[in-house]
C-alpha cells in the first residue's frame, strides 16, 4: 500500500511513495487536506469544514463544494485504496486518520521540538522549511485565515524555543560555530526577543567577534526603539559593556571537583534530565535527592564539569559535609568560590557571600545539604541576591525552598540474570577489576552478581562496597554474606579505604547519619515500618505505626521511604534490615508492632475473603493480594511462631481463595507446610491449646489437600479425610465446629474425589455439604457444594439431577457477582447439555459466558476463570478460543514457575492444537508436558500424557506409535479409562475384535457419548455394519467439537467414509438423517445393551 508524505512546514507539497502529487485540483482542496491533517485529533463535521472554506456560498452550495473536493482529494491520494484509508469518513463527518501509512511533518517537527537532546532539536530545525503553508492563499475563508495565523503562531513559538535550546547544547559541547549559528537564526526570527538578543552577543563575543557583538547590540538598541520606543533591558545593557571592556571571557574550569577512581555508569538519563533542567531559565534551583550512598555527589560532580561551558564563570563546587555548624556555611561556599573574606570590614561573611554573587553568572553547587537545615535558607537567598547564578543541591532530604525543582536519584538499573551491559554489573566488574586485576563476570558468576546488585537495589556506594571483597571473596560468598534478613548484610558493606570519610566506606555509617537527621518519632515509625515486606500502604503504616501521612511524607523528602508509581510505600532492603535492628533494640524487642502488622493483615484477609467470594470484586481483591502477598505471608508466619491457631482461620480462608481464584498454589505452599509442621509439633506438647491447635490442624490439612499442595492424588484424598478426623476430635475436645467449616471440608473432598469410582463418594459428600450449607444460610457455601456435586452426578450419568443442582448454584451464585465462580458454573451447564445432545442450550449457556468474560476483557480473566470458559469453548467446537485462554493460562503459569499445574494446560492446549489439525503444535506441547510430569515425580498426569501422545499418534496415521503408547498404558492404574480411546483404533486396526469390543463397550460405560459414539462408530464399519456406522458418526457430528475438529475427521470420519464408498449415495444420506435425528442417551443404552450381550 502507498505512504502519503505531507510536508506542510514551508510551500504545500505532499506524496504518494515519494511520487509528488499533482492532481489537487485547488489550494482549498490543499488547505482541507492540510487542516484534516494538522487537525487530526477530532472528527469535523460536513458543515463546519463546509463554512470555513466556503463561507460566503449558501449552505448547499458549500456542501456541494465540499464533496467535490474531497472527491479529488480521495482520488489524488488514493485513498480508497489504502489500508487502512488515509481519511475517515461518514455521513455527518471527517477525520485524519491517524492510524494509516502516513508522515506529517507539522506533527514530527512538534514532536522533536520537545526533546531534550540535540539530534531531537537539530532534526525540529531541519523539518522547519518556511511557516505553515507558506504561499498558500485562501483569501475568501476568514475563518480559514484566522486558523492558519494561529497555527503558525503556536509553531513559531516552538522554533524559537528549539533555536534556544539548541544554541545552549551546541556552546556546552564547545561547538561555538553551531551555536552562534543557531543563536543568530534566533535572534533573526524575534529581533524584539533581548534573550535571544543577548545569547547571540555573549556566543560572537566568545567567539572572539566583539566588534559584531556590540554591533549586534545597536541594532538591538535601534529595533526596540523604533518598534516600541524603549530601551534595551538592563542585563542585555550590562552584557554589553562586559563585552566592550573585554571582560567575557571563556569560562574557567571548576577546580576543585571530587575526583572519583571508578567509572562513571548508568546515568545518562539523569545527567541529561539534569543539563536540561539548568539550561532552561525557569529553573534556578534543582536538588538531587536520594538515599546516602545513590551517588548523588558523583552525578552533581559529572554534571559540573559537563555544564562549565554553560555558564559565563562557569561552576563551583562546593563540598559542605564537613561543615558542623550553620555558620561555616558561608565560608565554605567561599573557600570554594576562591573569595577572601575581610574580618575587619565589619560586614559578615554571609553578606560578604551574596555581594560577591550578586553580579555573577555562573552554576554554583552545594553538595550534602542534609545535615544543615540552615543551607536551605541560604540557598534561598542566593537566588535572591545574584539573579545570574544558579544552584545545583545534593541532599538526602529536599531542602523545600520555593521554586526548587527535584530529581530523585534511585540505585543503578540491575537484571535478574547479571550482565556487564547493566548499569550495576558493569559497576559491579569495574569495581572487582580494580580489586582484583584482571577479573571479568564468567557465566558461572552472573547469577551471583545479580543477586548482590538486586540485593542492594543497584545503590553504587554499596555495590563498590561488596566489590571491595573481591580479593578474598568469590562472587558466591559475598551474595551468601548479603543474604536477606540475615543481619550480615550492613556491617559487611564495610572497607578500609584510606583518605574517605567513613560515611563513603561504610553502609551503616552511611544509614546513622542519615538516622541521625531524623526526630524521636520518625525514628520510631521508621523503626516499625522494618515489620512491612514489599511495600504497604499509608493505611497499614497507620494501623502498625500511628504514622500519618505527614509522617510520612517527611520520610519521603528524607529519601528513606520510597513512594512507588503505584501509590504504594517501600523501604530500600537495606535501610529496612538497619532499621529491623532499632526496632529489635526497643523495650518489646518489636513485639508490638509485629503483632500489629499481623492483625491488620488478618482483619485484611478476612475483607479480600469476602470481596473475593461475595462481592464480585475478586480482581481488585486478587490484585490488592498480590500487592500485599509479603505482608500476608510474614503475619502468617508470626501467627504460627506464636501459636495463634485461631487468627489461622481468617488467614486460610483468603489465603485459600487467593491460591485458587489466582492460581498461586506454589505461593501458599510454604505457608499451609510450615503451618502444618508448626501444629503437629505444637500437639506433642502437653500445653499447648490442644483444641484449637486441632482445629487449626484441620483447617490446614483441608487447604493443603482441596489446592493440591501434597503431591499425588490418594495424598490430596487423604490429607482431606485427616481433616475431617481433626474436626471431629477438635468437637469431642469441647470446640464446637462450625456448619460452615463442616461443609466446606465435605465440599472441598468431593472436589478431589474426581475419579469415575470415587463419583458415588463424591455425589454423597457434596450432598451432606449442601445439607448443612443450607442450615448456614450461605449462599456462596451452598452454591459450592451443589456445583461439585452437580459434576460427580454427570460423571454417574445421572443429568437430570445434575442439571437441577447446576441451575440452583447458578441462582445463587448470579447475586454474588464472582466471574470465576459464574464461569466455572457455566462450563459445567455447557457439559451437562453437551453430555445430553443438547447442543443449542449448551451453545447458549457458553454465550452467556463469553457475555459475562468480556464485561471487563478477556485478558483480565483470573486463571481459574480462563481454564473453565476455555473448557466450554472446548466442548462447543470453539478451539481458537479455548486455545487462546488456555494459552494465556500456560503464559501465567510458566511465568510463575508453576511447572505441575502447568503440564495440565500444556496437555488441554495440545488438544486444542489436535483438534484443528496442528500436530507439530500439539506434539510440542504434549511432550513439554511429558517432560514437566517426568521431572516433577507426580505420576497423575503419566496416563494423560501418554494417551494424548497415542492420541496424535492416530491423527498422524501412525498406528505402530499409537500402539507403543497404549502399552505404557496398560501398565497404569487408570481411573479416568483414558485407555479406551487408544485400545479401540489400536485393536480395530490389528483386526483384534474381542479387544476392539472390549474397549468400546468401556468408553459407552465410562466416557461421554461424544467421545464414545465415534468409536462405537468405526467399530461397526470396521465390521462390515457401514450404514449404521455412518448413522453413528452423523449422530457423533450433531457435537459441534466432533464436528468441528480435524482430527475427528482423519481418524473417524475418513475411515468411515471409506467404509460406506460401496453404499448408494440417497442411503448415506438417509442413514446421515437417522442419525442426525437420534436421541444420544437412548443411543449409548442401546449400543451399552448390545455390547452386554
Amino acid at each position: 500500500m502507498a505512504r502519503l508524505r505531507l510536508a506542510l512546514l514551508g510551500p504545500f507539497q505532499a506524496f504518494l511513495d515519494e511520487a509528488l502529487v499533482t492532481d489537487l485540483a485547488s489550494d482549498k482542496v490543499r488547505a482541507l487536506l492540510a487542516y484534516l491533517a494538522v487537525e487530526s485529533d477530532r472528527a469535523h463535521s460536513r458543515d463546519a469544514l463546509a463554512a470555513l472554506l466556503w463561507p460566503d456560498a449558501p449552505d448547499a452550495a458549500a456542501r456541494a463544494n465540499l464533496r467535490n473536493s474531497l472527491s479529488n482529494l480521495r482520488a489524488a491520494i488514493a485513498d480508497q485504496a489504502a489500508e487502512p484509508p488515509f481519511l475517515l469518513i461518514d455521513r455527518d463527518s471527517l477525520q485524519f486518520n491517524r492510524a494509516s501509512d502516513h508522515e506529517l511533518d507539522v506533527a514530527s517537527f512538534w514532536r522533536a521540538s520537545e526533546g531534550v537532546s540535540l539530534p531531537e532539536l537539530e532534526e525540529a530545525l531541519a523539518l522547519y522549511r518556511g511557516d505553515l503553508l507558506e504561499g498558500l492563499g485562501v483569501r475568501d475563508s476568514p475563518a480559514f485565515e484566522d486558523w492558519l495565523i494561529l497555527a503558525r503562531e503556536r509553531l513559531r513559538e516552538r522554533l524559537l524555543r528549539a533555536l534556544g535550546r539548541a544554541a545552549a547544547l551546541h556552546e556546552q559541547a564547545g561547538d561555538l560555530e553551531l551555536a552562534t549559528e543557531r543563536a543568530r537564526r534566533w535572534a533573526e526570527l524575534a529581533p524584539l526577543d533581548e534573550e535571544a538578543q543577548r545569547a547571540l552577543m555573549r556566543l560572537l563575543a566568545r567567539n572572539g567577534q566583539r566588534a559584531a557583538a556590540l554591533a549586534q547590540y545597536e541594532a538591538c538598541r535601534q529595533a526596540l526603539r523604533d518598534e516600541l520606543g524603549v530601551e534595551p533591558e538592563e542585563a542585555t545593557a550590562a552584557l554589553a559593556e562586559r563585552i566592550r571592556r573585554g571582560e567575557l571571557l571563556a569560562p574557567r574550569r571548576p577546580q576543585n571537583l571530587p575526583i572519583s577512581l571508578f567509572p562513571f555508569v548508568g546515568r545518562a538519563d539523569e545527567l541529561a534530565r539534569l543539563a536540561a533542567c539548568l539550561r532552561d531559565p525557569g529553573c534556578r534551583l534543582l536538588t538531587v535527592v536520594g538515599p546516602g550512598g545513590v551517588g548523588k555527589t558523583r552525578l552533581a560532580a559529572e554534571a559540573a564539569q559537563a555544564l562549565s561551558d554553560a555558564f559565563e564563570e562557569g561552576v563551583c563546587f562546593a563540598p559542605l559535609a564537613s561543615v558542623a555548624a550553620a555558620e561555616g556555611l558561608a565560608p565554605a561556599i567561599g573557600q570554594a568560590l576562591g573569595l577572601a573574606f575581610y574580618p575587619g570590614a565589619g560586614v559578615p561573611p554571609k553578606e560578604q557571600l551574596l555581594g560577591y554573587l550578586r553580579e555573577r553568572q555562573l552554576l554554583l553547587v552545594l553538595d550534602s545539604c542534609e545535615h544543615l537545615p540552615e543551607s536551605a535558607a541560604l540557598a534561598a537567598e542566593i537566588l535572591a541576591a545574584a539573579p545570574g547564578v544558579k544552584v545545583l543541591a545534593t541532599s538526602r532530604a529536599r531542602l523545600n525552598v520555593a521554586g526548587e525543582q527535584l530529581l530523585p536519584l534511585a540505585g543503578l538499573p540491575c537484571e535478574p540474570v547479571a550482565s556487564t551491559e547493566c548499569p550495576a554489573g558493569e559497576l559491579f566488574q569495574a569495581a572487582a577489576q580494580r580489586a582484583r586485576p584482571g577479573y571479568a563476570v564468567s557465566a558461572a558468576d552472573a547469577p551471583a552478581v545479580a543477586a548482590i546488585c538486586q540485593r542492594v537495589e543497584g545503590l553504587p556506594l554499596a555495590i563498590l562496597l561488596a566489590a571491595s571483597w573481591m580479593p578474598v571473596l568469590e562472587p558466591g560468598e559475598i551474595a551468601a554474606q548479603l543474604e536477606p534478613d540475615s543481619g550480615r548484610g550492613i556491617d559487611f558493606l564495610a572497607a578500609d579505604w584510606q583518605g574517605v570519610p567513613e560515611r563513603e566506606r561504610s553502609m551503616r555509617a552511611t544509614l546513622d547519619g542519615s538516622w541521625e537527621l531524623l526526630s524521636e518519632r520518625e525514628r520510631g515509625i521508621l523503626a516499625g515500618l522494618a515489620v512491612f515486606r514489599g511495600g504497604f500502604t499509608a493505611a497499614a503504616a497507620e494501623a502498625v505505626t500511628g504514622a500519618t501521612l505527614r509522617d510520612l511524607a517527611r520520610l519521603v523528602d528524607h529519601s528513606l521511604v520510597l513512594r512507588r508509581a503505584s501509590g504504594r510505600y517501600d523501604l530500600h532492603d537495606l535501610l529496612r534490615e538497619y532499621a529491623a535492628v532499632k526496632l529489635a533494640a526497643a523495650p518489646d524487642g518489636g513485639a508490638g508492632a509485629r503483632e500489629r502488622h499481623a492483625d491488620h493483615y488478618r482483619r485484611a484477609t478476612a475483607g479480600w475473603e469476602t470481596e473475593i467470594t461475595r462481592l464480585g470484586r475478586e480482581k481488585q481483591a486478587l490484585a490488592e493480594m498480590e500487592a500485599e502477598w509479603a505482608n500476608v505471608c510474614q503475619a502468617w508466619g508470626w501467627a504460627v511462631e506464636g501459636a495463634r491457631w485461631r487468627w489461622l482461620n481468617a488467614f486460610d480462608r483468603a489465603v485459600s481463595g487467593y491460591a485458587w481464584y489466582g492460581s498461586q498454589y506454589q505461593a501458599v505452599q510454604p505457608l499451609f507446610a510450615a503451618a502444618e509442621a508448626r501444629l503437629r509439633e505444637a500437639l506433642r506438647d502437653p500445653a499447648t491449646e490442644r483444641v484449637a491447635a486441632l482445629l487449626a490442624l484441620g483447617r490446614i490439612r483441608s487447604g493443603q489437600g482441596f489446592l493440591g499442595l501434597v503431591p499425588g492424588h490418594q495424598a490430596q484424598v487423604e490429607a482431606l479425610r485427616e481433616s475431617l478426623a481433626l474436626l471431629e476430635q477438635a468437637e469431642r475436645a469441647g470446640e464446637p465446629v462450625s456448619l460452615w467449616e463442616r461443609s466446606n471440608t465435605l465440599r472441598r473432598l468431593g472436589a478431589r474425589l474426581f475419579n469415575d469410582e470415587e463419583a458415588e463418594e463424591s455425589a454423597r459428600c457434596c450432598a451432606q455439604a449442601a445439607e448443612l450449607a443450607r442450615a448456614t444460610g450461605d449462599g456462596y457455601l451452598l452454591g459450592g457444594a451443589l456445583h461439585v456435586g452437580g459434576r460427580a452426578l454427570i460423571t454417574l450419568g445421572r443429568f437430570e439431577e445434575a442439571e437441577r443442582w447446576l441451575r440452583e448454584t447458578l441462582a445463587l451464585r448470579l447475586p454474588l457477582g464472582s466471574v470465576t465462580a459464574l464461569l466455572e458454573n457455566y462450563q459445567s451447564l455447557v457439559w451437562v447439555a453437551a453430555q445430553q445432545g443438547r447442543f443449542g442450550e449448551a451453545d447458549r449457556w457458553i454465550e452467556e459466558a463469553i457475555a459475562l468474560a468480556q464485561r471487563d476483557s478477556l485478558e483480565t480473566l483470573s486463571p481459574m476463570a480462563r481454564r473453565d470458559l476455555a473448557g466450554a469453548a472446548y466442548l462447543q467446537g470453539r478451539f481458537e478460543l479455548a486455545e487462546r485462554l488456555w494459552g494465556d493460562q500456560a503464559a501465567f503459569f510458566r511465568e510463575r514457575g508453576l511447572r505441575g499445574v502447568l503440564a495440565g494446560v500444556l496437555l488441554s492446549l495440545g488438544l486444542a492444537g489436535l483438534m484443528t489439525g496442528r500436530y507439530a503444535d500439539a506434539r510440542t506441547r504434549f511432550e513439554e508436558a511429558l517432560r514437566l510430569v517426568q521431572e516433577s515425580g507426580n505420576g497423575d498426569l503419566l496416563p494423560s500424557c501418554w494417551c494424548n501422545l497415542g492420541l496424535l499418534a492416530l491423527g498422524e496415521g501412525d498406528g505402530a506409535q499409537a500402539g507403543r503408547w497404549l502399552e505404557r498404558l496398560r501398565g497404569e492404574p487408570d481411573p479416568q479409562h483414558l485407555a479406551c480411546f487408544l485400545r479401540a483404533p489400536v485393536a480395530i486396526a490389528a483386526g483384534q475384535w474381542e479387544e476392539a469390543r472390549r474397549a468400546v463397550s468401556e468408553a459407552l460405560a465410562h466416557r461421554s457419548p461424544m467421545e464414545a459414539l465415534p468409536l462405537a462408530a468405526l467399530y461397526l464399519a470396521a465390521q462390515g455394519q457401514a450404514e449404521r456406522a455412518v448413522e453413528l458418526y452423523a449422530l457423533a457430528r450433531t457435537s459441534p467439537c466432533v464436528a468441528r475438529s480435524r482430527w475427528h475427521e482423519e481418524v473417524f470420519g475418513q475411515r468411515i467414509a471409506q467404509a460406506a464408498a460401496n453404499l448408494p449415495p440417497e442411503a448415506i444420506r438417509a442413514a446421515q438423517e437417522r442419525g442426525r435425528a437420534r436421541d444420544w442417551l437412548v443411543t449409548v443404552e442401546e449400543l451399552r445393551a448390545e455390547r452386554a450381550e
